[in-house]
């Protein structure tokens, strides 16, 4: 940890010194928001659905090769409430 310090005092100085968060910059994994705005549009003609269908729905109609799992949809969901 001392080293890692030292090379960023060399580098940047004091300000290279200052707390740094540990959040990561990207999220490759992420679902895309083509596939998100998908999901919720079906959610609004279809209230009383639920992931499993949601993942059917965007493999068959929809034509995705690999729709996101029933777990990620049914998160996607809560998150927009």
């Amino acid at each position: 940890t001392g080293y890692k310090h030292l090379a960023r005092y060399a580098a940047l100085g004091l300000e290279g010194l200052r707390p740094r968060g540990c959040r990561p910059r990207t999220s490759p994994q992420q679902t895309p928001e083509t596939v998100a705005a998908l999901v919720l549009a079906e959610r609004r003609l279809h209230r009383t659905w639920g992931p499993k269908k949601f993942q059917a729905v965007l493999a068959l109609k929809h034509g995705l090769a690999a729709p996101p799992a029933c777990s990620t949809i049914g998160e996607l969901l809560r998150r927009h409430g």
